[in-house]
């Protein structure tokens, strides 16, 4: 605000980043027009942030959020992600930090972003039926924030959302953490790609979300696995995705998106694989094994490989270097001191990578 020849006084509320996107221009509203909202709250300055009571923040958690949020109405949706900026106070984290035990530091808040519903605070969030949580890292993406000083006791916050809505700022205080993973891994073999998880402990939780990306950015749920719900010990997972076939040649992404019985949902490190353009030349000769896995490898060229046997954890089990000739391989593996289980075999040299799965009896 302030006049339009002189903007040295003016207040930043947030900023667009259109990354190349058509969104229209600003306005009130309506036609290909988009409204840009900062609200403040009443409130601001008593030393308290707002204990949003939705069941997105989780059974046991807590998410005190400033007394201001943004809000964007648009007719026109971004196609790719934009970068959205949104400035706030020192004195909006002191509110936060009069709810805690320990004050936070600026980049230890956890900004949000409702795909829909009424992204106020103090509505506690009425109407919405997901949200992205993110977290602080060294660049903006989907699932990350940046903090930035600006002097002055001004703050901004910087990320990327794939449509326009509403969202803020403040601190997620977990309770009981829901899932704990102790693994997370990818392999491919051409024709699949075998993706297996562990977590050490679960509350409450209901399934696993497999998603699939070719980009890094945008992500698809190809497929679900059932969670145990809750858990003291170690459960392994696994989901073949069978639909790579077609993707040669390219790197593809995953990530799980684990899901609460009360709708809060978690996201896992992301990880990708190279799909090959060719065939796999690592075959198994036969499954289950017992004392020994035989593999057959076809070799372009005479050279060395590494060759390894690793369990659903991602534990290496057998590790190991041999020597091939151009041609046809038949390689020994000895497994009768392997626990019963499934376990891939995975060789890599210079210019070949190939994996296969087994059943150990």
């Amino acid at each position: 605000h302030g006049t339009p020849d002189d903007y040295s006084d003016d207040d930043m509320i947030m900023s667009i980043k259109k990354n190349g996107n058509d969104i229209g221009t600003v306005g009130m509203g309506g036609g290909d027009q988009f409204m840009v909202s900062l609200v403040s709250i009443t409130g601001a300055g008593n030393g308290q942030g707002i204990d949003v009571q939705s069941p997105l923040v989780g059974s046991g958690n807590h998410y005190f959020s400033m007394y201001r949020y943004w809000d964007i109405t648009a007719a026109k949706q971004p196609v790719t992600p934009v970068n959205i900026r949104f400035y706030f106070h020192t004195g909006d984290l002191n509110d936060i930090n009069g709810s805690l035990g320990t004050p936070a530091t600026p980049n230890q808040l956890t900004a949000y972003h409702l795909p829909d519903g009424n992204a106020d605070p103090s509505s506690n969030w009425a109407g919405a039926t997901s949200v992205q949580f993110y977290q602080h890292g060294a660049t903006p993406s989907l699932t990350n924030w940046v903090y930035t000083d600006l002097g002055n006791g001004i703050g901004q916050a910087e990320f990327m959302v794939s449509s326009f809505s509403g969202g803020g700022l403040g601190y997620y205080q977990l309770g009981p953490v829901p899932v704990r993973f102790i693994s997370f891994n990818a392999v491919s073999d051409h024709k699949n790609v075998l993706l297996s998880w562990s977590t050490g402990s679960e509350t409450n939780s209901d399934r696993f979300e497999i998603q699939r990306s070719l980009d890094g950015t945008h992500f698809e749920t190809i497929g679900t696995v059932a969670a145990a719900g809750n858990s003291n010990t170690t459960k392994s997972y696994s989901y073949v995705d069978k639909s790579v076939s077609s993707l040669a040649g390219r790197k593809v992404y995953y990530r799980l998106l684990q899901v609460d019985k009360d709708g809060h949902q978690l996201l896992s490190d992301v990880r990708h694989v190279n799909i090959s353009n060719n065939g796999n030349a690592l075959t198994l000769l036969y499954n289950p094994v017992k004392d020994e896995a035989v593999l057959h490898y076809m070799s372009a060229e005479n050279t060395t490989a590494i060759i390894r046997v690793v369990d659903q954890l991602g534990r290496v089990q057998l590790n190991r270097q041999v020597s091939v000739i151009k041609g046809l391989n038949e390689i020994k593996l000895p497994t009768r001191n392997i626990a019963q289980g499934i376990y891939m075999a995975e060789l890599i040299s210079n210019k070949d990578h190939g994996v296969v799965s087994f059943i150990k009896r």
